[in-house]
């Protein structure tokens, strides 16, 4: 594909995870900062720094896509599409993963 800033590849995505990763986890902290406002129950903080890389690792390709990457871009739409049927995919395993680690690690869940 060469070297365009704005290829679509795995690595065009790797090259710029580090930022993807620092707004997932912003809003992380956003959704948490609105539980703890409005829930009279909030969850505890390292619930969201636990879910947070799975987030990012199935959601960041397709917030990646949409923001950093233009629409007319060659193999957008297919990209897109890859993207949402990876999300679908592996979200429910890497939160599965994580709840599991989380259970066993601090005996919750039981």
């Amino acid at each position: 594909m060469g070297t365009d800033e704005k290829e679509i590849s795995l690595r065009a995505f790797l090259r710029s995870l580090p930022s993807t990763a620092v707004w997932m986890l912003l809003a992380c902290i956003a959704v948490w900062i609105m539980l703890v406002w409005w829930e009279p129950n909030p969850p505890p903080f390292w619930i969201i720094l636990v879910a947070w890389p799975a987030f990012t690792i199935s959601l960041g390709p397709l917030i990646w896509l949409r923001y950093d990457r233009d629409s007319h871009t060659p193999g957008w739409w297919p990209a897109v599409a890859l993207a949402l049927v990876w999300g679908v995919l592996v979200s429910p395993l890497l939160l599965a993963l994580v709840y599991g680690t989380a259970a066993a690690l601090f005996d919750i869940g039981r």
